[in-house]
């Protein structure tokens, strides 16, 4: 529940922010799509931040959108945020959608296909109705800068200052 919640929280406060790592395009058509490189199942390890290491994300979805190109939407485990409040914090994100070129340029290595995906759908409808609304994007940004920006936005929404 503290996944989605945040989740929420970064997609419905960082509109105004979000331009610094990603986009959100004009035309909010997707359609379902499929890619040469990355698979529905596929678990990838990227170029990660200090201190997960061994996290790794899982492709979810392939959409394809109209002046962005191919969109592939992952799950994020093993990630480390910090909570200034000394409450929980998540250390998996459900859903999160990068650029096809972003998502290059940041998995090092594949390490599974054809694995089951994790229910992202919750995740994945709130982003898509706030997509549908101009309100949220993509990441243009690699996957670590990415996680960065999503700890300072839910950092942000505890009242952390630091």
């Amino acid at each position: 529940m503290l996944k989605a919640v945040a989740l929420f929280i970064f997609l419905s406060t960082s509109i105004f922010t979000f331009a610094q790592v990603g986009i959100v395009p004009r035309d909010a058509t997707l359609a379902d799509s499929t890619d040469t490189k990355f698979k529905v199942g596929q678990v990838w390890h990227y170029q990660t931040r200090k201190g997960e290491e061994q996290s790794a994300l899982t492709v979810l979805k392939i959409d394809k959108a109209p002046g962005v190109g191919v969109i592939i939407h992952v799950a994020i485990r093993g990630i480390q945020y910090h909570n200034c409040k000394g409450g929980e914090a998540p250390d998996y994100i459900a859903h999160m959608p990068f650029s096809k070129k972003a998502l290059e340029a940041s998995v090092t290595e594949l390490v599974a296909s054809n694995q089951p995906i994790p229910d992202f759908f919750d995740a994945y409808g709130q982003w898509h109705d706030l997509y549908k609304d101009h309100k949220a994007g993509i990441y243009t940004s690699s996957v670590a800068e990415s996680l960065d920006f999503g700890e300072k936005t839910f950092r942000k929404g505890l009242g952390c200052t630091e």
